[in-house]
């Protein structure tokens, strides 16, 4: 007997979704390729037994010349796709701890993801106050995040009222140094 795995994004039209080729494995990865963040998915498994070793499948036409579906799982199967945040969010269990001096420390607990938050500065602005800040991801460099401030860190300017930060991208440049409060690199 083979097996093949199908995935659609449309409840119950299984035309518009993916198959696997057929196998005798008893499990499968879906390809990223079929998926999308914030999609909804159901699956269920195919299943038709060989007649011709090793992979020709039996003829699933009955005597009178009608053809038969492929028996398929009993239940049909959800998941929805959330891609990895990098940073605090409330859709996502986040454990949080406030280690002093205005910095917050969250793990996002679906995906392990540290997440420290360290506020530099505010300037008001006419439009009102701007909080700017660095902030650490611990899988960033999974990303390749890293615009000379360290594999992970990333600075950030945004509004005090919204609570939404805004990403700076900073370019990079080989002459870029940093130094501390006593001048030296």
């Amino acid at each position: 007997m083979l097996i093949r795995y199908q995935v659609t994004g449309v409840q119950g039209d299984w035309v518009a979704g993916n198959n696997s080729a057929w196998t005798d494995e008893e499990a499968f990865e879906i390809p990223s390729s079929w998926l999308t963040d914030g999609g909804t998915y159901w699956w269920r498994v195919q299943a038709m037994d060989v007649c011709i070793q090793p992979d020709t499948l039996c003829d699933n036409v009955d005597g009178s010349g009608v053809t038969h579906p492929y028996p398929v799982s009993p239940a049909e199967r959800t998941f929805t796709i959330l891609a990895k945040n990098w940073g605090d969010d409330e859709r996502y269990a986040m454990w949080s701890e406030d280690i002093g001096n205005a910095m917050s420390l969250n793990v996002n607990e679906a995906n392990g993801n540290m997440h420290l938050e360290v506020p530099i500065d505010e300037v008001r602005t006419p439009l009102g106050k701007l909080r700017i800040g660095l902030s650490y991801n611990s899988q960033a460099a999974e990303q390749g995040i890293d615009r000379g401030l360290g594999i992970g860190w990333r600075i950030w300017a945004g509004p005090t009222s919204t609570g939404r930060q805004l990403p700076i991208e900073i370019e990079e440049c080989p002459e870029s140094r940093f130094l501390d409060t006593f001048g030296q690199e």
